[in-house]
């Protein structure tokens, strides 16, 4: 038989084409791709993440006497400054940053889609 509800597909990935018949796979997912009930990208997705490479989010931290920050900078940071400051909601979890401890230009990668990451430049800046 052919795959045609969704269950049957999740499996068809889990397990790999390989694990059934690869041809019926394919063509499979090339039909469903066509009759739009696979999407590929969504375009609310591919706007966001334009936005989001065109934004720099700026993060004031407190400096020590060593130039270094009180604590870390972490992408839940740049989720609440996203929301805050630039009325973009992101989840913190889909926010990837190493934690920053220093002032300075960083990058975070944020998952807007399955298969579509925006970069995000962060400017860490001392408070006045």
């Amino acid at each position: 038989g052919e795959p045609r509800d969704v269950h049957q597909l999740a499996l068809l990935v889990a397990f790999g084409a390989r694990a059934v018949n690869p041809y019926l796979a394919h063509d499979c997912v090339r039909a469903l791709c066509a009759a739009g009930q696979i999407a590929k990208a969504a375009p609310e997705a591919l706007a966001l993440k334009e936005k989001l490479e065109t934004l720099t989010v700026v993060l004031h931290v407190q400096i020590g006497a060593d130039g270094k920050a009180y604590g870390s900078v972490s992408g839940k940071d740049v989720a609440e400054e996203l929301a805050g400051r630039h009325g973009v909601e992101i989840d913190k979890k889909k926010v990837e940053m190493d934690a920053v401890k220093a002032c300075g230009r960083y990058e975070a990668v944020v998952r807007v889609y399955p298969g579509v990451q925006a970069k995000l430049a962060v400017l860490v800046e001392p408070k006045k």
